[in-house]
């Protein structure tokens, strides 16, 4: 089985368990880069959603390096072609990633989803190689809608 080792950058709640994500990284720890764009990698297990068992991942941490070994790649021509089954009992920490090195991590698409807008049609989800992406805001508002917040 081969071994991918990749920098995570995300380990959030998901339902049923935790979704794991990150950039994969070279026997150097440099980031793997493919079309111009860091590759990511989305470990997932065979469960109803895809989620991994919180025990397997909750001392896990952001910029933590991590090696699984990989049991499938999936459809990469999917609309979510990071997605990799693994051998759940092969994940561990080998290291930390220095963030001072997120730079390279950054996506350098003029758009999230190649639009404007808040959703992409679904006539156009596979037309894009990616759902995952690292950005830095140069400018940002935090905006909040009061009334929609009290109605919950």
């Amino acid at each position: 089985m081969p071994k991918v080792r990749f920098a995570c950058l995300a380990n959030s709640n998901k339902e049923g368990g935790r979704c794991l994500a990150g950039i994969v990284l070279d026997e150097k720890n440099h980031p793997v880069i493919e079309d111009g764009h860091p590759k990511w990698i989305r470990p997932i297990c065979k469960t109803v959603h895809g989620e991994i068992p919180t025990d397997l991942v909750a001392g896990i941490n952001i910029l933590d390096i991590l090696e699984v070994e990989i049991l499938n790649f999936l459809n990469l021509e999917s609309h979510q072609p990071e997605n990799v089954l693994f051998w759940e009992n092969s994940i561990r920490v080998v290291g930390l990633y220095d963030k001072s090195g997120l730079d390279a991590f950054y996506a350098s698409h003029r758009w999230i989803f190649g639009n404007r807008g808040k959703a992409i049609v679904k006539e156009e989800i596979d037309q894009h190689n990616h759902s995952l992406m690292f950005i830095k805001a140069a400018d940002f508002e935090v905006y909040q809608d009061t009334k929609d917040f009290l109605s919950r």
